[in-house]
């Protein structure tokens, strides 16, 4: 038996057994060795594309910061530009309308005159300014109590057609359909102008009370305008502006009136707006 048991033996480990036995074993160390290749590229393609996309997110947002920096730097140069041209622009609006503004003043010294002052040649002296400064138009807009309004329209109206110069307007300038006067407009009135005689029938922003002043336009650089005797004291924002520049002037006169009782410089306050 114990014969047997070693034929049995070296034939298993003959020759060509073991050429299969080292065979098979190569071919399952080869398919360790491929699998792990594949491990490895797979590791390294995942690792890449992880590199990759933090670099990409980095460049992302480092390209993002630069364009919102960029965007932000090139406003804001564009903005100080913009809001230096349009003070400038503010400021030259500004001084046309005190220029002429000391033109009439100049002409008419005599502060109990007004508003029952015009002035000759207003159209060719103010276009002449105009060419100078930004503004479009300009006008002379007295302020007019309302117990002296039916005096002082009458006055107007003589200038206009009668006494004008070099040479009066048609007898039709600033007529509405109810006839003569300071006007507003309602649109829901049923005429062909849609104006009516404005006797200042409203209240002051200063106090509520009903108004004492209407501020008609007397003068424009375009002549005969139908925009003649239109109120701009009716009109909310501008009636605003006209109350508080009054406030300001009478507080300014009485500041003044109490420096120069006391032999002090006078205020150089501008209540212009």
């Amino acid at each position: 038996m114990a014969g047997t048991g070693d034929a049995v033996a070296e034939a298993s480990l003959s020759p060509g057994n073991a050429a299969k036995i080292f065979s098979k074993s190569q071919g399952n160390n080869g398919r360790q060795d491929s699998d792990a290749v594949w491990r490895a590229r797979i590791l390294f393609i995942v690792c890449l594309s992880c590199v990759a996309a933090t670099l990409g997110l980095a460049a992302y947002k480092l390209l993002s910061a630069t364009e919102y920096d960029l965007t932000v730097t090139q406003f804001e140069s564009i903005a100080d530009r913009a809001l230096s041209e349009a003070v400038e622009i503010a400021k030259q609006k500004r001084w046309s309308g005190i220029t002429m503004s000391s033109v009439i003043a100049h002409m008419h010294p005599n502060a109990d005159a007004y508003p029952f002052v015009t002035v000759f040649g207003f159209e060719s002296i103010v276009n002449n300014l105009l060419n100078t400064s930004r503004n479009l138009d300009m006008g002379w807009v007295p302020i007019v109590q309302v117990q002296d309004q039916s005096e002082w329209e009458d006055y107007i109206y003589d200038f206009y057609h009668t006494s004008r110069l070099p040479e009066p307007w048609p007898n039709t300038t600033a007529m509405s359909s109810f006839g003569k006067g300071i006007y507003f407009i309602n649109p829901t009135l049923n005429s062909s102008d849609h104006r009516f005689h404005d006797t200042g029938n409203y209240n002051s922003t200063v106090d509520g009370k009903p108004t004492t002043i209407v501020a008609p336009i007397a003068q424009t650089n375009d002549g005969a305008h139908p925009v003649l005797l239109f109120n701009l004291h009716r009109d909310p924002v501008r009636r605003k502006a006209i109350d508080d520049m009054i406030t300001c002037s009478e507080e300014r006169a009485q500041t003044d009136a109490s420096k120069e009782a006391k032999g002090r410089v006078l205020s150089n306050v501008d209540c212009g707006v």
